[in-house]
């Protein structure tokens, strides 16, 4: 999400946010600070803020855009480092993860939860700002994604 004429650095952001889920008082989850390459060795690297729960992750990003802010975030499945050593061997990696780590239905349903709790925690972040002097986020920008469908 972009947000226009919004004065806060990143790791405010972050701040927030991690200050946001503690509230949540979710069980298993850790929140840390990492830096990743923006491109190749020499590039400056980036501040991400990465909150793990149970096999998943979610990589919440900042980049200031003139005067706005723009908010991303991705999840990924994080494997023990068992399953990860199994990935890498081509026919014992496909047998490891049908067999190791099958879907069901309550494992999608915690990971649906999730993610719907990371975009909470940013929504309610945001409102918690406006009590610092930022602007409120307009209905547009809270929706979840796929918003121009909505206007």
């Amino acid at each position: 999400m972009y947000l226009e004429r919004y004065p806060v650095t990143p790791l405010e952001l972050y701040a927030m946010i991690a200050d946001v889920f503690t509230t949540r008082q979710i069980i298993g989850v850790q929140i840390k600070r990492v830096a990743r390459l923006e491109w190749h060795l020499l590039s400056t690297r980036r501040i991400y803020l990465l909150i793990q729960f149970r096999g998943s992750v979610c990589f919440i990003s900042s980049i200031p855009m003139g005067t706005g802010i723009f908010i991303t975030w991705r999840y990924s499945a994080m494997p023990s480092k068992l399953l990860l050593i199994f990935f890498e061997v081509p026919i014992f990696g496909v047998l490891a993860e049908r067999l190791l780590a099958p879907p069901t239905f309550y494992r999608t349903d915690v990971y649906l939860a999730f993610e719907e709790s990371v975009r909470e925690c940013v929504i309610e972040a945001t409102r918690i700002l406006t009590q610092r002097g930022v602007r409120a986020l307009n209905d547009a920008e809270r929706r979840p994604l796929l918003r121009e469908f909505y206007q």
